[in-house]
């Protein structure tokens, strides 16, 4: 379904754009409905000739004059459709600059995990589950997003069960987390 193509340079950025040489990008399930050619359900997007990627870490290659972004900066961005290509002309708005003691893969998925994280916390406390008293089982345990979850939840006092496909799942959650109950669901027990 994918082709790699040379494509034109992102034009000049506009007084609030920014273009960005790429440099990391995750995959996140969005990306992979773009890739089949429709990102909502129900959203006609072409396949042909689609860019696709939303979220990505890079540099600063040129910026609008209005930004306060320098050539060379470290950033991390969301949205800027085509982010799995080399360049993107993001918004300014949609762009942070990253400190030094960041990792570049940390940089790479700012928006959109800790995002997703902050909406998985609010549906904890909108349930009205409450810290020493109730229980959060969270599947698929092991990605990004759920690791960055536990450690949340563990740090506001919650009891959470991880729940992954795989016995070496438990073994990496349990490197991360020593003390939380994981369990495989490839385990007959």
């Amino acid at each position: 379904m994918l082709r790699v193509v040379d494509a034109p340079e992102p034009t000049a950025p506009g007084p609030d754009e920014v273009v960005i040489r790429v440099l990391l990008r995750p995959v996140h399930h969005g990306d992979l409905l773009g890739v089949k050619g429709r990102y909502q359900p129900g959203a006609a997007v072409p396949a042909e000739g689609n860019r696709v990627g939303f979220e990505g870490y890079g540099v600063v290659e040129t910026a609008g004059k209005d930004v306060d972004l320098t050539p060379g900066a470290r950033v991390a961005f969301f949205p800027g459709r085509g982010a799995w290509g080399e360049k993107v002309l993001v918004s300014s708005a949609y762009v942070s600059a990253i400190p030094d003691g960041v990792s570049d893969e940390a940089a790479a998925q700012l928006h959109v995990n800790p995002l997703t994280t902050a909406l998985l916390l609010r549906a904890v406390e909108t349930s009205g589950a409450k810290a020493g008293r109730d229980v959060v089982v969270l599947t698929a345990a092991g990605s990004a997003v759920a690791r960055l979850t536990i450690s949340v939840l563990l740090e506001r006092g919650f009891d959470v069960i991880g729940i992954v496909r795989r016995a070496v799942g438990v073994d990496a959650l349990n490197v991360l987390f020593p003390d939380l109950p994981v369990i495989a669901t490839e385990s007959a027990d």
